[in-house]
C-alpha cells in the first residue's frame, strides 16, 4: 500500500475531492484525521468507514476556513494525539466564492477580490504556516494544496477564483524551495472541471457539450480522478517531486479553442 502507516490530515474532506481523497488514504492504509467544518456530517461519515477500515480514522476534528483559530487547534490536536504529522491535504476553502460575485477585473468588488484571496490564499497559508514545523520535527512530510486549473488558465470570468488559485500554485513551491532540504515536500493538483454523478445528471445538455468541445478526453472529470493524483503525489512513490503543479483536467485548454471549435478529432 503507498501510504502504509501514514498518518494524514484532510481538510473539507465530508464530500466531492476531499472526501474521494479520504477513502483513497484510508484504502492505501494511512490513518486519517478529518479536518471539517460540519462536526455531526464528519463523525457519520467516519462511523461509515469503521467497516472496512476499523480505527483508521483516528479523529473528526473542528475546521473552519473562517475561523483561523480552529485551523491551528485542529491541525495541533492531530499531531499532539499522532505524535506526528506525514501527509497534510489541503483541501477546504472558505465561503467567499460564490460565481455570481467573482466576475470580470472591472465587475468584482474590492471586497469579494480580497475575500477570495482570504478563503483560498489565506487559508492555505495559514495551513502551511501550522503544519511545517510540526512536519519538520517529525523528520518531515508531504504537503498536497488541492488547487484549480483556473490558476493557469485565464477565464472570461471568475477572475479572482484563478488569480488567488495561481498564488496557491506560487505558494506550493515557495514551501518546497524554502523547506525541501528540511524533508518537506509540496505540490499542487490542479483539477479541471469536476462533477459527482449526481451533478453531471443535473447539467444543461449544452454546457456539457460546449465544455467537453474543449476537452481531449471526452469525459467530465470524477472526483476519484483528482483523489488518485492527490494521493499519489503524497505518497512516497513520489518521493523524488516537489514543488510540481499537475493539472488533473482531461486536457481541457490545451488545444488552441479556435481550431477545437472547427477542426474535427482525426478518425483512425
Amino acid at each position: 500500500m503507498k501510504c502504509e502507516g501514514k498518518i494524514a490530515l484532510v481538510t473539507g474532506c465530508t464530500s466531492g475531492i476531499g472526501k474521494a481523497t479520504m477513502y483513497k488514504l484510508l484504502e492505501e492504509g494511512a490513518e486519517v484525521y478529518m479536518l471539517v467544518r460540519n462536526l455531526k456530517r464528519g463523525k457519520k461519515l467516519a462511523e461509515a468507514t469503521e467497516e472496512k477500515y476499523p480505527g483508521k480514522v483516528r479523529g473528526v476534528l473542528y475546521f473552519e476556513c473562517d475561523k483561523l483559530e480552529t485551523i491551528e487547534s485542529s491541525i495541533k490536536e492531530a499531531y499532539e494525539d499522532a505524535g506526528r504529522i506525514d501527509i497534510f491535504i489541503n483541501n477546504a476553502i472558505g465561503g467567499a466564492s460564490a460565481a455570481k460575485d467573482n466576475l470580470t477585473v472591472t465587475e468584482t468588488s474590492h471586497e469579494t477580490c480580497m475575500g477570495l484571496m482570504e478563503s483560498i490564499l489565506g487559508v492555505s497559508a495559514e495551513c502551511a504556516r501550522v503544519v511545517i514545523p510540526l512536519m519538520i520535527a517529525g523528520g518531515g512530510g508531504s504537503i498536497v494544496n488541492v488547487s484549480s486549473s483556473t490558476g493557469v488558465q485565464p477565464d472570461v470570468s471568475r477572475t479572482y477564483y484563478g488569480v488567488a488559485k495561481a498564488a496557491v500554485n506560487m505558494l506550493t513551491q515557495q514551501i518546497a524551495v524554502q523547506y525541501g532540504r528540511q524533508g518537506i515536500r509540496c505540490n499542487a493538483v490542479l483539477p479541471g472541471f469536476t462533477v459527482s454523478k449526481a451533478t453531471e445528471k443535473a447539467m444543461p445538455k449544452e454546457f456539457k457539450e460546449a465544455w467537453l468541445k474543449h476537452t481531449l478526453i471526452r469525459r467530465l472529470g470524477t472526483p476519484q480522478d483528482q483523489a488518485n493524483a492527490i494521493v499519489f503525489l503524497a505518497s512516497d512513490e513520489a518521493s523524488w517531486i516537489t514543488g510540481h503543479l499537475m493539472e488533473v483536467c482531461g486536457g481541457y485548454g490545451l488545444a488552441a479553442n479556435m481550431y477545437g471549435d472547427i477542426v474535427e478529432p482525426p478518425k483512425v
